[in-house]
């Protein structure tokens, strides 16, 4: 692609010489082609990449439809199925034929032999040869085990193994992962039919000005007109536009009115249908939080479940009702964090070896793993259990002052949450001579009275009578412990002394308002000064993620692409824009992925209100970056032809005013369609479903099994490999994390669904009777989007449970994209 303002007498094309004068332009910008016309290298580099990038994501979707097809409907699924059933029986005759004769106890150990055996022409050591055939086996289990951690039907067993949900499964009603994930297509729903909406609506407009063929032929005619250099025919054709002009601004104002209140009524109905879908589902379906209630303000020296679970069957009366109680420990600490999250990791491995060791059919399906693929250290129950009660009488593990009591029936848990609020804790603090000055100073008038608790483990007879006491006016921070107010302080007299209080202080029985498996059980205990700390340093790692892909992705293309073609006043190749639309999807996948793992670090109690924070982050930095790249893209054709075409009076209007605005849409589209909407969608997927799979399994097979590079090299990928294995050889867990498939975490998908609509809105702005195509390959982007989520992101992930927190922040969110649409109607009626 080439401009047509070339001088052949002076082997220059015009548009260069005007491009030179400019010091931001590189020289080479454009070149003269034999043909007389110019060409720009990096436009023809970028359409060669963009070509080869859209075959290649067509080949990748052709091919999924094609081995879908084939193991689906033609059978080849069994075929496999036979096939790894016949080499697993084999694997498991060789091995039971060399451990016969072997204790129990040997075969959980690995081999240590010191002879030397000849493996691919060299010497090696054979404990090294058995570690790498160790950690090839655990490859196999990781990959089998990425297939097994799908989600699969487990109410439903018709097959010794779960099968998979098929394409017309019912996610609607049956509880799979929450009410979350029928809210979000419902979601979709509405922006496909606003879509649509939006799309008939400009259609009409446009047909209804005709302002389509009279504007095509005005083009052409002007273009004629130029090259005869006849401006007299040209200034009549321009003329003959001002009806069509004025009938397509009045049109675009009363269509965008009333397509306004139409949206208006679309989201009302959309809001009462999900809060009617909402009742009927809860109405029909239990949840672990309609089982839960939480403690709040335990003590922090209180880590016995038994015995709160023995407080509360006694002040709550509800002896018969219980389950048990949880207390939600204090990990805020790194060390005891790490100790906790090692031991809860042994706990899986020495249950997935066990299950194996059993022999159900779901171990023969490749459930669990033999005990040759763990380590001796997470195998011995007995040294886990000497650490964890070193670390737990050692007062290193400390209560959150937050414990769960789960019910036995809903029942009973609701008549305990509307009938009591609190019940009253007794525990002794030791306060320093500081801490002992600030609980003088807030205790109020002394009174005396018996005590509340009333009951205690080896309760006395004396603690029965009444006492004196004195009750805190204020909170006090007691060793790093708040005593709130209200709280009775017994026998204050011994804080002169310098002695231990007893106090007694009320524990609030509250609602749980944790939606299903929204608990982050490693974060209760941050206290609120290291989560600020990691939210400012998540923010640092972010602007540093969003400086890099300015530096290396926007100022180049501005450099080589934008600004020269801008100032040429010529598009791009379509491919070169796809591509641009690829990279932004790109960039915005980095971007996204920093967030999220920014937000993570954080330390949020809840799961649903970190999705909530993500999504609100996300969605406004997904808007800023798409913005700036979009404006990067655009800002010589906004600046030549943003509402440069006069609708009412058209003899001022000129064939380059007319042009530019026409030429701002054109590249906004080329753009938009089919680069940023559906390339750089499967971009994404590519990037987060195949490529996180395909480069694991590359990085453990050159550590593990090839063992091709230095240490000082291995130890780098074993820092990027997820889980951080040992470089030595690879387990089956330390495979099982490497090749862990993405959960069905809807908070990455809702931020799309609202940048996406609210930048195609933008085109409301632009004069073109072909607006109307933006929205509609808007709304088969919503269908598209649905169908890969439903047939693809689905069948692929692990199960996460959502609730409807980010559903309701979504569809508040929603209210972007209409009032873009109330804000073009306004500028519109300004216009005509």
């Amino acid at each position: 692609p080439a401009c047509t303002r070339c001088d052949a007498a002076t082997r220059r094309c015009l548009a260069c010489l005007e491009l030179h004068q400019s010091a931001w332009v590189p020289t080479n910008s454009f070149r003269l082609a034999p043909d007389g016309t110019c060409y720009s290298p990096t436009d023809v580099w970028a359409d060669f990449v963009g070509r080869w990038i859209v075959l290649v994501l067509v080949v990748i979707l052709l091919g999924g439809a094609f081995v879908q097809f084939l193991v689906v409907r033609c059978g080849l699924k069994q075929g496999i199925q036979k096939v790894s059933m016949v080499y697993e029986q084999m694997l498991k005759e060789g091995v039971t034929a060399t451990i016969e004769g072997m204790d129990q106890e040997s075969l959980l150990r690995p081999r240590r032999p010191s002879i030397k055996v000849q493996q691919h022409g060299e010497y090696v050591c054979e404990a090294e040869a058995d570690q790498v055939t160790r950690s090839r086996e655990a490859i196999r289990h990781g990959l089998r085990s990425w297939l097994q951690g799908q989600m699969r039907d487990w109410e439903f067993r018709s097959a010794p193994e779960p099968k998979r949900y098929g394409l017309f499964a019912d996610f609607v009603w049956r509880y799979i992962v929450g009410p979350g994930l029928p809210l979000f297509y419902g979601f979709q729903g509405l922006v496909f039919v606003s879509s649509a909406a939006i799309a008939v609506t400009l259609l009409a407009v446009s047909k209804y000005s005709g302002l389509g063929p009279e504007l095509a032929e005005w083009v052409k005619s002007a273009k004629k007109s130029a090259q005869e250099g006849n401006p007299v025919q040209l200034d009549q054709r321009l003329r003959l536009e001002e009806y069509e002009l004025t009938k397509y601004a009045e049109g675009m104002f009363y269509g965008l009115g009333a397509l306004y209140l139409v949206l208006c009524v679309l989201s009302v109905i959309y809001a009462v249908g999900s809060r009617e879908f909402l009742r009927i589902y809860h109405s029909g379906n239990s949840c672990m939080q309609d089982y839960t209630l939480a403690l709040k303000r335990l003590p922090a020296c209180e880590r016995n479940e038994t015995r709160i679970r023995q407080m509360v069957e006694h002040q709550l009366n509800c002896a018969d009702d219980v389950v048990g109680v949880s207390i939600a420990y204090d990990l805020s600490d790194d060390d005891v964090r790490g100790v906790v999250d090692r031991l809860n990791a042994n706990r899986v491995v020495r249950a997935e070896v066990e299950f194996y060791q059993m022999g159900s059919t779901l171990a023969q399906q490749g459930f669990g793993y033999p005990g040759f693929l763990a380590r001796d250290d997470a195998l011995d129950e007995s040294a886990d259990q000497r650490e964890f009660e070193e670390l737990y009488h050692g007062g290193k593990l400390r209560g959150s002052g937050q414990a769960f009591v789960v019910f036995k029936s809903k029942s009973a848990c609701s008549a305990v949450r509307q009938k009591i609020q609190g019940m009253w804790m007794r525990h002794t603090v030791h306060p320093s001579d500081d801490e002992a000055a600030d609980i003088s100073r807030a205790l109020g008038c002394e009174c005396v009275g018996k005590l509340l608790d009333t009951w205690q483990l080896g309760e006395k007879e004396a603690d029965r009578a009444g006492r004196k006491f004195a009750q805190l006016m204020s909170d006090v921070v007691v060793n790093q412990e708040v005593l709130e107010a209200g709280t009775r302080v017994y026998d204050a007299s011994t804080l002169r002394g310098g002695g231990p209080l007893v106090v007694e202080r009320l524990v609030r029985v509250a609602e749980d308002t944790f939606e299903p498996t929204g608990a982050m059980w490693s974060n209760f205990g941050k206290p609120k000064h290291q989560r600020d700390e990691r939210m400012y340093l998540g923010l640092w790692r972010v602007l540093r993620m969003w400086g890099l892909i300015v530096v290396l992705v926007y100022v180049p293309i501005f450099y080589f692409l934008t600004y020269p073609f801008g100032v040429a006043q010529t598009p791009t190749s379509p491919c070169t824009a796809q591509l641009q639309g690829i990279l932004l999807s790109i960039s915005g996948n980095f971007l996204g992925m920093t967030i999220w793992s920014a937000v993570n670090n954080i330390g949020y109690f809840d799961k649903n209100l970190q999705d909530t924070f993500f999504v609100v982050s996300s969605t406004a930095t997904q808007l800023v970056n798409t913005l700036l790249f979009g404006l990067t893209g655009l800002a010589l054709f906004v600046q030549r032809g943003f509402g440069r075409v006069n609708m009412m009076d058209a003899r001022g209007n000129t064939f380059e005013t007319v042009i530019s605005e026409i030429d701002l849409f054109r590249s906004f589209y080329g753009m938009l369609i089919p680069g940023w909407l559906f390339s750089g969608v499967l971009v994404g997927n590519v990037m987060g479903i195949v490529l996180p799979l395909l480069l694991n399994f590359v990085f453990t097979n050159v550590v593990f099994t090839l063992r091709l590079l230095p240490r000082y090299l291995r130890s780098v990928l074993t820092a990027i490999i997820p889980g951080n294995p040992q470089q030595d050889w690879l387990t089956a867990r330390g495979a099982e994390l490497a090749f862990r498939g993405q959960s069905l975490s809807l908070a990455w998908e809702f931020s799309n669904y609202i940048v996406t609509p609210s930048v195609c809105c933008l085109s409301l702005f632009v004069m073109s009777p072909n607006s109307w195509r933006v929205f509609a390959y808007l709304a088969v982007w919503a269908a598209f989007m649905f169908a890969l989520h439903r047939c693809v992101t689905v069948p692929l992930a692990r199960k996460e449970m959502s609730g409807i927190r980010v559903t309701i922040l979504a569809d508040r969110m929603w209210g972007l994209p209409s009032a873009l649409v109330l804000a073009a109607f306004g500028f519109w009626g300004v216009r005509c």
